[in-house]
């Protein structure tokens, strides 16, 4: 894996210099351009076809990935995961519970602490909205492309970032 480090070339406004980064540097920025614009894009799509589908906000899907991804987490953990003001996190946790998405535990050891867990009505809804993607997907991926190992390498994309504390 290759370190981090800063790009120190600047134009007199203070920004970096687009001609004097390296390829590998230029990649790299549109990398984060095209999966920022992609995510967008999935984000946006029509889920018209599917009238059960409910839609998330971006925020309130992050929240919900959350939850699905490490059920009994708690809205904190939430919250510092996904680098939240509580108000943020509070308000898509209110509009996920008025759905019946999760239900929460009390925490054995602190009553103040409750412990999120997703229902069966969130887990049907994930799987409507990846069915929509799929079907969106399919025909837009390259015949060559694996989508396994493009999950693979996003993932470790998104945890190395993580790791680093961005």
């Amino acid at each position: 894996m290759r370190a981090s480090h800063h790009i120190d070339r600047e134009d007199a406004s203070g920004g970096p210099v687009e001609s004097t980064l390296t390829t590998h540097e230029r990649a790299l920025g549109d990398l984060g351009l095209v999966v920022q614009d992609l995510s967008r894009t999935l984000t946006n799509l029509d889920m018209g076809h599917d009238s059960e589908i409910i839609k998330l906000t971006p925020v309130e899907s992050m929240v919900m990935n959350q939850i699905d991804a490490a059920p009994g987490i708690t809205p904190r953990q939430i919250s510092e995961a996904l680098d939240l003001k509580s108000s943020n996190a509070a308000a898509a946790l209110r509009s996920q519970e008025a759905h019946g998405f999760f239900t929460r535990g009390p925490d054995p050891h602190d009553g103040r602490v409750s412990h999120l867990h997703p229902t069966p009505l969130a887990q049907r809804n994930l799987a409507r909205v990846k069915s929509v993607w799929v079907q969106a997907l399919t025909p837009a991926l390259p015949k060559e492309a694996d989508p396994t190992v493009l999950v693979a390498h996003l993932t470790s994309l998104r945890d190395s970032l993580r790791r680093a504390g961005h």
